[in-house]
């Protein structure tokens, strides 16, 4: 049964997979920053959300390009980096870092490796047009990212398919027109257009302290977490929206665990 000691465990795995990219990127000179409940995390909890399973952070095109090419080489081996290249199940655009003896099951009755995982989202420049028509366009440009089970699915869809590729391509080119050499830059994510960021809310990047370790953050979070969840982002949400996603959490904690709580002498929390 999952229980909070469990997600605990869950978490503080996570903890070391964000250790470990943080080396990378130092390593490499790659800028990354905590995002989404990681940060705000950070900023209202000093660490995890008490009810979060997962860890976001973002990083720009080029750096992320550059984070593709030796991720895998420089990467603990008890990680695995998931792509669509790397599983062929996957069919999310952005990658994610699993840890291999570990399993989180959110979503049932799916193919995918689907361990205790962080994920990595590519971030772009924007200029000032209008947000509704980036809206538009990437809700038709990643289409081809929707995952259709089944023989009768991708016979039903494969005609739609045909002419929304020959959209898709227009949408590319029009989208490499306004992320290229804007003057007032903006930044948002790439396959999941949610808000614009002004670049003085992100760079420089600073650093906040997360579960006793310090890591880069957005150089104004305040503004950065308004943007995402509104003014009142410091407040804790009713107790029946305390929840996790996360249907079953299974580890090798003999492998891990033990030696890993004596090494950093990391307490989980108790059952309630």
């Amino acid at each position: 049964m999952l229980n909070q000691s469990m997600l605990r465990k869950a978490q503080l795995v996570m903890l070391d997979e964000l250790i470990e990219l943080d080396k990378i990127c130092k390593k490499y000179n790659i800028k990354y920053w905590i995002d989404g409940g990681t940060l705000l995390g950070a900023v209202r909890h000093k660490g995890f959300i008490p009810w979060d399973d997962d860890i976001d952070v973002s990083i720009l095109e080029e750096d992320y390009n550059k984070l593709l090419k030796i991720i895998e080489e420089e990467i603990d081996n008890k990680y695995f980096i998931q792509s669509k290249q790397s599983d062929k199940h996957y069919f999310t655009p952005w990658i994610k870092i699993r840890h291999r003896d570990s399993i989180m099951i959110c979503s049932e009755n799916e193919k995918f490796h689907q361990g205790i995982s962080l994920d990595i989202f590519p971030m772009n420049y924007y200029s000032n047009i209008n947000k509704i028509l980036y809206k538009i366009l990437y809700k038709i440009k990643n289409i081809k990212y929707c995952n259709l089970n089944g023989k009768k699915s991708i016979k039903n869809y494969f005609k739609v398919i045909l002419i929304i590729f020959k959209i898709n391509k227009l949408c590319e080119k029009i989208l490499k027109y306004f992320t290229k050499n804007t003057k007032n830059k903006n930044i948002g994510y790439m396959y999941e257009f949610i808000q614009l960021f002004k670049y003085t809310d992100v760079f420089p990047l600073l650093e906040i302290e997360f579960e006793g370790h310090k890591f880069p953050c957005p150089n104004n979070a305040d503004a950065y977490l308004k943007e995402l969840y509104g003014d009142t982002y410091m407040e804790l949400p009713p107790e029946k929206d305390r929840v996790w996603h996360a249907k079953e959490i299974r580890l090798n904690e003999k492998c891990f665990f033990e030696k890993e709580l004596e090494r950093t002498g990391r307490k989980l929390y108790e059952d309630e």
